[in-house]
């Protein structure tokens, strides 16, 4: 169920927060939820992941050289997020790992922008 008043006026407005849960929501429901592959179903001892869950294993697959365990302190330097991005998209940031740990801000801006310029992803962050 949907949580906040989402109506069409808050689409045609271009509420940025209240369509961007929508979207997620829809990801969370018709995609991140249902089974990627036919072993994840039987993973974990019959376990099913959360959503949560299958979200960061697809991060940590895209990412096996950084230790990715969480969506919050893992993040906060920036180098992740271009990492990601170079992961998607071979060469949009290739020098992520040398980026300077100490500009958080500067780094994720790089990384939108070029998902931004190249991958169509708009700048959320």
């Amino acid at each position: 169920s949907v949580l906040w008043p989402l109506d069409s006026k808050a689409i045609v407005d271009g509420n940025l927060k209240l369509i961007l849960g929508l979207i997620w929501t829809l990801i969370l429901h018709y995609s991140i939820s249902m089974p990627m592959w036919d072993e994840e179903e039987e993973a974990d001892d019959g376990k099913q992941k959360t959503p949560k869950q299958r979200l960061l294993g697809w991060i940590q697959n895209k990412l096996p050289e950084l230790p990715i365990t969480n969506f919050n302190r893992d993040w906060q330097t920036g180098r992740a997020l271009g990492a990601l991005v170079d992961s998607c998209a071979p060469g949009l940031c290739p020098d992520w790992d040398q980026w300077d740990q100490t500009k958080p801000v500067d780094n994720a801006r790089e990384a939108m922008q070029q998902a931004d310029d190249w991958l169509g992803i708009p700048q959320v962050l």
